[in-house]
Parts: structure tokens; sequence; C-alpha cells
């Protein structure tokens, strides 16, 4: 689908896609004009769907957003429901101002529950501000603060869920909420990774996470990688990951090739994780929920498999307990066991973080003992 001529093209009602695989490109100064009374311009977006693209072929939607849903409805969509692949690239979205306001109208993008590898980059979200009883809901002035739309307020970006989201370079301009996130409860949100935008917003915080009303109970976890390179004469490297948040999380480890052109190494490693594990029912109704601690230790042996992947042997010490955190009260547990695994990895992925294509696989075979 393509606009090949500046100008504008008035959509009086909302397109609604029907199939996958949509590439929408637009000329410089094509502008795709919604008549600002609360519906989209695109909906029912489907997976591997494209718009924008790049500085010469992104468009510009006044009046009107997008908008991309699934098939399950706000209570989590199982994974034949879903829709991936959605990229947003070098498009303006401005102008939309319609009231009463909610947070599925006139908003710039908004992405239904499991969503997954969706990609919103270069874009500029402008003057997405609504106004409710006449007045701007932010107040009658544009620094005036005022709230009487509560949790459903639009933003110029919502996310229901879903997991391997890029949000990043994006422009925000007199908008009244930037992002606006709803971690869903059958899949959540996980893998989002926001960095390097801009926003000139006074009204509300940059980003919001909402909990209840469908929106499950939210968690929340952050994390840092350092990697340290050429530690050693052999090309070692030294990575440290540490998470603070509801699941904290620290882990080392010390690749060490045995010379630098070696594809064969030693990879000691030490770890430690405190996490939230729920016992559910068929039903997938909470029945108890645990926190488990866990430390561990071990060393790996293995060989670098060219551009395939790796074949790895392993051993390990590890203990911890556990403790009720939901249910009834019960004495907590200590477990203490050695392990031993073998293991062979597939790793054809594009990209480390957020994967477009290619495939990953492994197969592992594992032997604990308690001690």
């Amino acid at each position: 689908m393509e606009f090949p001529a500046p100008g504008t093209y008035f959509v009086a009602k909302t397109v609604n896609f029907k199939a996958s695989g949509i590439r929408v490109k637009c000329e410089p100064g094509a502008a795709l004009v919604g008549p600002n009374k609360g519906t989209d311009i695109f909906a029912d977006l489907q997976s591997d769907t494209a718009i924008g693209g790049s500085a010469t072929t992104g468009c510009i939607f006044r009046g009107g957003g997008i908008q991309a849903y699934g098939k399950g409805g706000d209570g989590g969509q199982t994974l034949d429901q879903t829709i991936f692949n959605l990229t947003f690239t070098y498009n303006t979205f401005e102008n939309m101002t319609y009231g009463p306001n909610h947070f599925r109208s006139n908003g710039g993008i908004f992405i239904g529950g499991g969503s997954n590898h969706v990609v919103i980059r270069h874009n500029t979200f402008s003057n997405i501000m609504p106004y409710d009883n006449g007045y701007n809901a932010a107040g009658k002035t544009y620094l005036e603060q005022y709230d009487p739309d509560g949790d459903s307020a639009r933003a110029a970006i919502w996310f229901y869920g879903g997991s391997n989201y890029s949000i990043d370079h994006n422009t925000f301009l007199h908008d009244y909420q930037n992002i606006k996130a709803c971690e869903g409860q059958q899949f959540q949100a996980e893998n989002i990774l926001i960095h390097h935008n801009f926003s000139d917003s006074h009204h509300r915080m940059f980003m919001e996470i909402n909990t209840g009303n469908g929106c499950g109970n939210a968690t929340y976890n952050a994390g840092a990688r350092l990697v340290m390179g050429d530690v050693t004469r052999t090309g070692g490297e030294w990575v440290w990951d540490l998470q603070t948040g509801t699941s904290p999380h620290i882990y080392t480890e010390l690749y060490l090739p045995l010379q630098q052109t070696s594809a064969y190494f030693f990879d000691p490693h030490t770890e430690f994780d405190d996490v939230n594990e729920p016992l559910v029912d068929s039903n997938q109704n909470r029945l108890e929920e645990f926190r488990v601690h866990t430390f561990r230790t071990g060393l790996d042996f293995g060989r670098e498999l060219e551009n395939i992947g790796e074949l790895r042997f392993g051993a390990y010490h590890e203990q911890g307990g556990t403790s009720v955190l939901v249910g009834e009260p019960e004495t907590p547990t200590a477990f203490n066991a050695n392990g031993y695994f073998a293991r062979f990895s597939l790793d054809q992925l594009d990209d480390v973080r957020f994967p477009h294509n290619g495939q990953l696989a492994s197969v592992e075979w594992n032997s604990v003992s308690s001690m």
C-alpha cells in the first residue's frame, strides 16, 4: 500500500486490515487524515505489518492513529491469537484531541495483548491531548495539571502485554502521556526495551504501568549487563548480569578460550536468584505462591561450532530454600544438589536482543542428585 503523492488523504472510515504482510509507505508530505472523533485510521493490523520504513517513506497520521489488537481481548491471548512482527518507523502521529477520553480512542499507536516482536522507532507524536467537556484534560491551559479521566487515559503509545518490544528514538511533543502499559494476565509484558526517546511532557510521567482491571498484578525488575572483553591473553570475556526488583538476580561468568583462535573454551559461572513461583491448577487458578532462593556455581567446557551454535558440557552445585508467600503457612524447606548436563545449541537468529528471523533451538540432557 503506497501513497505516492504529497497531499491530504481523508480517511472517513477506519481501514480494517484483513491480511498479513502488508507494507504501507508514503511519499514526503502525504498525510492520512481521520475525522478526529475517536476512531483509528488503520485497525486490526495483522502479523508482519510495516508502516513507514525510512525518512522518505514515513506517513503522517492526523486525527486518528493505528491499532493492532489480536483476537484474545483484554484477558490475555494464546499463541495462535497473537500478532507478530510489527514495525512502525519514521511516522508522525499528530492532532488527536477528541473527547470523552478513552485509552482505545484516538491515540497514536495501540497494541493489544500478547503481541510479539514490535519495533516503534524514529516516530514523532505531537498534540495527542484529550479534551473533556470542552477543556484540555490536563487543565484549561497547557501547564495546568488536572486529571479527570483516571487510569484509562489515552497515550501516544499504549501496549497491553506482549514481549520483545523496542521503543526507541521517538519524539513526544505536547502529549498528555507518552507511553502507557498494561502488563496483561495470561502472557506478561516482558523484554520491553525503551531508550533514547525525547519528551517535553509537563502533564504526566513519561511511562505508566497499570495494574488491576484486566492488567494483572505488576512485577517490576530493572537490570543491567556489564561485559569486559580481552581480560586474558587468549581473549577471555567477563560478564556480569545484575537485576533488582521483584526478582533479584546476580550472575557472573568468565568465558575462557583455550587460545585466541581456539573454538574450545572453559566457562566458570556463579549466580543467585530470588523469585516467586506460583502453584496453579488445571484452570490456571493460583493455589499457592512460593519464594525460591537459589545459589548456583559451576564449570562448563564446550566448543563453538562456527556459525551453527555450540556444544557444551558442565557440572554444577546448587543450594537454596523456599518459603510460602500465598497459601497455608508451611515450614521453610531447603535443597542441596549436584548436577551435570550436556547441551547442543543451534543459534541462527539475526539479532541477539530483538530477533526477527532465524531459528533458535537446543537439546539438553540433565542429571541432578540431592545431597
